[in-house]
C-alpha cells in the first residue's frame, strides 16, 4: 500500500492530462512545477528548520484545525495562490490547472507527512487518504470552474451553490480524517461519505463543463 501512496498522484495527473482535449501535456508543465517545487521547499523547511511534532489531543476542534491547515490551506496557498499571482495565463486555464498543480504538490508533500509521522501506518493513511485528497483536488477545480461560469452567466443561485460546494470540498478530507481518528464513525460510514463525495465530484465535473443559464 506504500506504493499506492507514492504512485496515486502521479498516475492521476497522467490520467487527467490524457483526458484533456483542449490542452496538450506541455501546457500543464508550469502548473506541475508550481506544485512540486513549493512542496519540495516546504518539506525541506519542515525537516530541517521546524522541530515541532503535532500531538493528537482530546480537543477535536483543535485537531481538525491542524489537519485542515496542513492538508487544505497550506497546499492551496503555497501552490495555487502563487500560480494565480505569477501566471499570465487566462483564468480558464488557471482553474483547469488546479488539479495537476495540487496533485503534484501532494505527490511530494503527502508521502513526506505520512512516512515521517510518529503514528503507525494504516490502511487509512496509505490508501484512503490519497483517494480523499485526489477527490479534494478534483472537486476544488470543478467547483471553481463552475463558479466562474455561473458568475459569467450572472446566475445567483448557482454562484451560491458552487461556493457552498467549494467550501465543502475544502473541509471534507479533514472532516473524514477526524471521524476516522477519533473513531466517531467506523470505516464503512466513512467509506459511504467518501463515495457520496465522489458522486458529488462527478456531478461537479459534468456541470463545470456546461455553461449555466443566466437568470
Amino acid at each position: 500500500m506504500t506504493a499506492f501512496l507514492l504512485l496515486s498522484f502521479p498516475l492521476s495527473i497522467i490520467c487527467f492530462i490524457n483526458a484533456q482535449k483542449n490542452y496538450s501535456a506541455k501546457a500543464f508543465v508550469p502548473a506541475i512545477l508550481f506544485g512540486s517545487i513549493p512542496a519540495i521547499i516546504l518539506c525541506i523547511i519542515l525537516e530541517f528548520f521546524y522541530f515541532s511534532n503535532f500531538i493528537w489531543t482530546e480537543n477535536v476542534f483543535r485537531s481538525f484545525l491542524h489537519i485542515f491547515i496542513l492538508y487544505s490551506i497550506i497546499p492551496f496557498v503555497c501552490g495555487q495562490a502563487l500560480f494565480f499571482i505569477f501566471s499570465r495565463d487566462k483564468l480558464e486555464y488557471k482553474l483547469k490547472a488546479i488539479f495537476p498543480l495540487l496533485s503534484s504538490f501532494f505527490a511530494i508533500y503527502l508521502p513526506y507527512q505520512v512516512l515521517i509521522s510518529e503514528d503507525s501506518l494504516s490502511f487509512f493513511t496509505l490508501f484512503f487518504k490519497p483517494i480523499l485528497l485526489i477527490l479534494f483536488c478534483l472537486s476544488l477545480s470543478f467547483s471553481l470552474q463552475w463558479l466562474r461560469q455561473s458568475v459569467k452567466a450572472k446566475n445567483t443561485a448557482q454562484i451560491i451553490f458552487s461556493l457552498i460546494l467549494f467550501f465543502i470540498s475544502l473541509i471534507f478530507p479533514s472532516f473524514v480524517e477526524i471521524l476516522w481518528y477519533y473513531q466517531i464513525f467506523t470505516f464503512f460510514p466513512c467509506l459511504f461519505m467518501t463515495l457520496l463525495f465522489s458522486a458529488i465530484t462527478l456531478v461537479l465535473g459534468i456541470f463545470s463543463g456546461k455553461a449555466p443559464k443566466s437568470e
